[in-house]
């Protein structure tokens, strides 16, 4: 193989953190072609298993305590990396629902939603009680100081998903509350898993992001 230095061996290395029997072969490969030989017994595409060839090398060149260290970064990032596509269609939906929401500064009072809205926001509700009690009360004072308000807007969502799917018209300002709770849960799980604030871009103000992680870090 080509000299690399360890970012670059990093790089081809990373998708190893997908395929737990990889990382497995690199801890016991002694040679980088033993490594290549019994990855490519694997059930997995050429660039992982050439991915587990770089790994072997990071642990032969750097020792064992970067190749453990590698390893760990490497999980971090492929479980932020699930977070993010977890939270990706709430962040979508509150995208539009934000926009939306816009137009009751010109004066429109009710609108009609796209039932895939509707679906969204039911999972995101569902998901709520499966949080621990510190999450759900995060989530809570992320959407309002007050507490007893931010199980209103809980409510009122439900009566969003009600309605759009009965085909009815929602009035913005219930659909600014069910962005409210969109954002919330976003922030709350976002910040939790580390994901750089910039990609919650549902949290479509700085202070907004600032008050949560505030309210986090006090927890």
């Amino acid at each position: 193989m080509e000299e690399l230095n360890i970012k670059d061996l990093e790089k081809r290395a990373r998708v190893c953190a997908r395929y737990p029997e990889l990382i497995e072969i690199a801890k016991k490969a002694e040679s980088l072609s033993a490594a290549l030989d019994a990855a490519s017994k694997k059930a997995v595409p050429e660039d992982a298993a050439e991915g587990c060839q770089s790994l072997v090398m990071i642990k032969n060149r750097y020792g064992g305590k970067i190749f453990k260290e590698t390893i760990k970064k490497f999980k971090k990032e492929v479980a932020v990396d699930s977070v993010f596509v977890h939270l990706e269609p709430f962040i979508q939906t509150a995208r539009q629902l934000n926009f939306l929401s816009q137009k009751a500064c010109l004066g429109r009072k009710k609108g009609n939603i796209d039932l895939n809205y509707a679906d969204v926001v039911a999972g995101l509700l569902s998901r709520i009680p499966q949080l621990n009690y510190q999450e759900q009360e995060d989530i809570l004072l992320s959407m309002s100081d007050d507490r007893a308000i931010s199980l209103l807007y809980i409510q009122e969502a439900r009566s969003f998903i009600k309605d759009v799917r009965n085909k009815e018209a929602v009035s913005y300002t219930c659909i600014r509350r069910v962005h409210y709770i969109l954002r919330a849960y976003v922030l709350v799980i976002g910040i939790k898993a580390g994901i750089n604030e910039t990609y919650l871009s549902c949290a479509d103000r700085v202070r907004e992001y600032s008050r949560v992680h505030a309210q986090l870090q006090k927890n």
